[in-house]
């Protein structure tokens, strides 16, 4: 899927600063596999979970604190599922996700403490590292009428540990000798885990009309450190906040072989009244989606 995100700065009167994204489009992938034998279903999937990316350039005020900075996922997860009953489905999985990031800031030359050569131009460090750990989800769906189906599922909190390369560019030759080796600097977060909640129901002239609520748990990305030799830093000094959200859905036959679909999404924000740090430009998020989708029938099997 492809995924654009519109991102703009704007600085308070005592801080003043102005930036917008110019990283661009980015793809979103996933891929999945799945066969079911009686009551008994498998598969496979890879997919991304989480991510952001973007790119403020090297021109605005706040350069010192973040010029890009991206952070992706993919999940690699073998499923199964079980018919316990005609009205009763549980879901499970258990795989690996892996971790990357990259960030890259401007550094200061000017500081006097330097000695020469003076005057020198803003220099630039760059951060980039991945982990692998394993990941959980559980799942179950209940047929509570003919019409009327109930769903929830939990993933689980995904803890990493990346060590770090590091790399700089233009920097005084004294804070070139100061700064930490490839593997001294490891980011230590948690991916959020989440609760989903969902109910669908299906009219009888054939429009599926569902409804979801959902919970994740930012708070535990809030702890993350940026371990360094000397010293441990929290990337986030005022936490996050958990989230909450809600979306309606509705799935409509419009012809024999056509399909069309619409949504619409709510998400609350995870900063706190102190706010978030440029680094992480997440808040309050309204989604909608359409879509359609074109069945395509097998000659020698006509559907029923």
């Amino acid at each position: 899927m492809p995924f654009n995100l519109r991102l703009e700065f704007h600085g308070s009167p005592e801080t003043p600063a102005h930036a917008s994204d110019r990283a661009g489009e980015f793809t979103v992938p996933a891929v999945y596999a799945a066969h079911r034998s009686g009551r008994l279903a498998y598969g496979i999937a890879a997919y991304s979970y989480l991510g952001l990316s973007f790119d403020l350039g090297d021109e605005w005020a706040g350069r010192r604190v973040i010029e890009s900075a991206g952070l992706s996922t993919l999940n690699v997860a073998p499923a199964i599922a079980w018919a316990a009953t005609d009205r009763l489905t549980l879901g499970a999985s258990l795989g690996a996700q892996r971790m990357q990031y990259d960030a890259s800031m401007a550094v200061a030359n000017d500081a006097a403490y330097y000695g020469p050569p003076a005057g020198l131009p803003d220099g630039k460090v760059t951060l980039d590292g991945s982990s692998w750990a394993p990941a959980g989800q559980a799942g179950m769906q209940y047929r509570a009428a003919e019409r009327l189906q109930l769903g929830a599922a939990w993933t689980s909190a995904v803890s990493h540990s990346a060590a770090s390369n590091v790399a700089a560019r233009g920097v005084h030759p004294v804070l070139g000798v100061v700064l930490p080796a490839d593997g001294d600097v490891t980011l230590g977060l948690t991916i959020p885990q989440q609760v989903l909640l969902g109910v669908a129901y299906w009219t009888p002239h054939g429009t599926l009309l569902s409804a979801g609520a959902s919970w994740q748990d930012w708070s535990s990305l809030g702890e993350a450190t940026l371990q360094l030799p000397a010293q441990t830093s929290t990337m986030f000094p005022a936490g996050l906040r958990d989230t909450w959200g809600g979306s309606l859905g509705l799935r409509q036959r419009v012809s024999r072989d056509w399909v069309v679909t619409t949504g619409l999404g709510y998400e609350s924000s995870p900063a706190p009244g102190a706010g978030v740090p440029a680094y992480f430009p997440v808040a309050e998020q309204w989604r909608i989606a359409a879509g359609t989708e074109q069945e395509k029938r097998d000659p020698f099997y006509p559907a029923k």
